[in-house]
């Protein structure tokens, strides 16, 4: 089996076409995984899509992908997990364990803000 993520630094990339590197996970006999970064930053989408096909990978778990190339990677039998965001070693983690799903935040992936509307003096802070 072989996963393919691609990066943004240590976190997987908000967007498939963007990315520059992509982490290539491969698990070994053992049960163990193997991960190599591959450089792909000249490469178009199509391009990058050809490079998951030679590296034989099995699943890309990414965040944003363009729909016609998700199908075209669906249809050439790649299993396609989109939608996720966090650190990329953590999504490997949970795909091993079988947790991971589309859509995913991981934790620790993003703050919540609360939002303050209007000016300091118009706020109700708990005052009823």
């Amino acid at each position: 089996m072989r996963v393919a993520i691609p990066l943004f630094h240590s976190r997987i990339s908000p967007h498939f076409s963007y990315a520059r590197d992509l982490l290539v996970a491969t698990k070994g006999e053992s049960g163990d995984w193997k991960t190599e970064k591959v450089c792909c930053w000249p490469l178009s989408p199509l391009q990058k899509a050809n490079l998951l096909f030679e590296r034989e990978t099995t699943t890309l778990i990414c965040g944003g992908i363009h729909r016609n190339l998700l199908h075209y990677l669906e249809r050439q039998g790649i299993r396609v997990v989109a939608g996720v965001m966090g650190e990329a070693e953590e999504a490997l983690r949970l795909f091993a364990e079988g947790q991971l799903g589309a859509g995913m935040t991981l934790p620790g992936c993003c703050r919540l803000h609360r939002q303050r509307w209007g000016p300091p003096w118009s706020r109700r802070e708990g005052k009823e």
